[in-house]
């Protein structure tokens, strides 16, 4: 897919280390099942992969096998011979999100960027000059049809900066809690949004608020619409909470009073059960400890109780 939005980065302050834009040379080096980078006697990285840059600056590698789901980005510049290692933003989400844009800034000899799992990524690197400041930015994609493909957990990032997170399942792409949302606010995949790359907006565009009545879903879009807002009107919230579902993978944001149900508004994955917490957080199977809990099943939610 063609990816045409731009982020600035924190630049990294040490003068000696070049950006991508004198650089000449990118690659990939995989960690070891370890989670270790080779280095050699001569100071080289002899697993490291080149990738191919594209007319518009676009460096792509297809089929990279993580073994261990962590691996560096490396520059070499040379007319210098110098060079650099890329490492996500300290303040961006880590493991980075399969499939999305995530952002990197200049770092450290041996720096590693970590992925939710190991396995097979189609990667591709691009780099902006805006006003001055070199961008960054990195998507891995897996090559596996079965590997996750959606973040682990989704923001309702509002206007002070407050910040509400719904976990899920990145494999589904669905998102589900019981939560007391900002007042108004913008989905995200990263805590910060003050940039279109990580935002999922009103798929049909705009700049205004997007009100979210109750038990009306409404339609949303990766990279559309990033400057308007969401507001939960109050027939969706009872007690300052409503139950907030995000899914990417149907493309809609639902606020409701009751827990919802239906299999276009929960889950599409046919028998398969999910469990959550009263409080809307996910489990990883089965419930293992004595409690109510909510369980998904063929479109549905019924609460149960393991005594």
């Amino acid at each position: 897919m063609k990816h045409t939005f731009t982020i600035l980065t924190f630049v990294c302050a040490l003068l000696c280390i070049p950006s991508i834009a004198h650089a000449n040379k990118l690659y990939i080096i995989p960690a070891d099942a370890s989670g270790n980078i080779v280095r050699n006697a001569d100071g080289d990285y002899p697993d490291k992969q080149a990738l191919t840059e594209s007319a518009d600056e676009v460096y792509t590698i297809n089929a990279v096998d993580l073994p261990s789901g962590k691996f560096a980005i490396y520059a070499y510049a040379d007319d210098t011979q110098e060079s650099t290692f890329y490492a996500t933003a300290s303040w961006a989400v880590s493991p980075i999100p399969p499939s999305y844009p995530s952002p990197l800034i200049l770092a450290v000899t041996g720096s590693l960027i970590t992925l939710a799992e190991s396995g097979t990524y189609d990667i591709e690197f691009y780099s902006r000059n805006i006003e001055g400041i070199s961008s960054h930015m990195l998507i891995a994609t897996p090559t596996t049809p079965d590997m996750a493909h959606y973040p682990s957990q989704i923001y309702l990032v509002g206007e002070n900066n407050d910040v509400v997170t719904l976990t899920g399942n990145p494999h589904e792409g669905i998102y589900y809690a019981l939560v007391t949302p900002p007042a108004t606010f913008k989905i995200s995949y990263e805590p910060r949004v003050s940039e279109d790359a990580f935002i999922f907006g009103p798929a049909g565009g705009g700049n205004g608020n997007v009100p979210l009545n109750a038990n009306e879903s409404v339609a949303i879009a990766y990279a559309t619409g990033t400057n308007a807002t969401f507001t939960v009107q109050p027939s969706a919230i009872k007690a300052h909470t409503s139950h907030m579902v995000v899914n990417l993978a149907a493309g809609y944001i639902l606020a409701t009073t009751e827990i919802p149900t239906g299999i276009d508004k929960v889950i599409t994955d046919g028998d398969k059960s999910m469990y959550y917490t009263l409080a809307g957080v996910p489990l990883r199977g089965e419930p293992d400890s004595s409690g109510v809990y909510l369980r998904v099943q063929g479109g549905s939610i019924s609460k149960i109780l393991i005594p």
